[in-house]
């Protein structure tokens, strides 16, 4: 036990920084803990969109987050100076158009 962080306090720690909008349409499934990370690298709106984006695709999946977040415009960011997975030739409309 001696290293060992408490369940509630690692639960804690994964969702820290994620809306709460969010938090709430993910309960009810998996979710990747990865794709905690990724969502908080977007603004809350964003976050609330990605997620229902990743359920209505039925696709909550840590690769569906990453191609979400490197197609968020840069105003959406939460830290807009980092730089981002870009996917050569991709963008927003590519992804809207896409039939899945």
């Amino acid at each position: 036990i001696g290293d060992e962080k408490p369940t509630s306090v690692i639960n804690r720690q994964l969702v820290a920084g994620i809306c709460l909008d969010a938090l709430e349409l993910l309960e009810d499934g998996p979710v990747p803990a990865g794709i905690f990370c990724l969502l908080r690298k977007v603004v809350p709106s964003r976050q609330i969109e990605i997620t229902r984006l990743m359920i209505g695709l039925d696709r909550v999946r840590l690769h569906w987050a990453r191609v979400l977040v490197a197609l968020t415009p840069q105003t959406q960011l939460a830290a807009p100076s980092v730089s981002r997975m870009q996917f050569a030739g991709i963008d927003a409309s590519d992804i809207a158009a896409m039939e899945i």
